[in-house]
């Protein structure tokens, strides 16, 4: 349980399998992840985590308590809902998550609401990783597009080389 500012678990569910994260040449931002879905904390969150067996589970709710959206004068409903399943199956870790701004106008507009689900697998074997990621968003019901993103990088001492292929697609 936590509460405050938090990372989603949309966010965390698979921001670590970027060999880049915290860089210049990150994927969030740069055509690789959504960005609107990976930068950032959400504001006023309660969440809930625990493993059920080997399965990690996440949830979070962001709670809206301003009156900051034009298009809706109140503030009943509007919070935003994410949440995740991170479960290894071997040497395989897979991913699903889900994010809905419901409302509170989070989209890189400031006004759109953002619903996007993602599913990602990643595979490591000694200094060997490969992951991949695929997201399908919704912005603010008028726009959708669908995120792809491939990285493998393979770690020799001190360093790490990586291959990395990010892109978006509209629907």
């Amino acid at each position: 349980m936590g509460t405050g500012r938090l990372n989603s678990p949309y966010k965390s569910s698979t921001v670590k399998w970027d060999p880049f994260l915290a860089t210049f040449m990150q994927a969030r931002g740069n055509e690789g992840v959504t960005a609107a879905g990976h930068n950032g904390y959400v504001e006023n969150v309660v969440a809930y985590a625990n493993k059920f067996g080997k399965a990690k589970f996440v949830a979070a709710i962001g709670l809206d308590e301003s009156n900051d959206n034009p298009k809706d004068r109140d503030t009943d409903a509007d919070h935003a809902l994410t949440a995740s399943v991170n479960m290894p199956v071997g040497p395989v870790e897979m991913a699903l998550a889900y994010v809905n701004t419901a409302g509170i106008g989070t989209g890189v507009d400031g006004t759109s609401d953002i619903a996007a689900i993602k599913l990602g697998a990643k595979y490591k074997t000694g200094p060997l990783t490969l992951a991949g990621q695929y997201e399908t968003v919704e912005v603010g019901g008028n726009a959708a597009f669908d995120q792809i993103f491939f990285t493998g990088s393979y770690k020799v001492s001190a360093n790490t080389f990586s291959l990395s292929y990010g892109t978006g697609i509209p629907d």
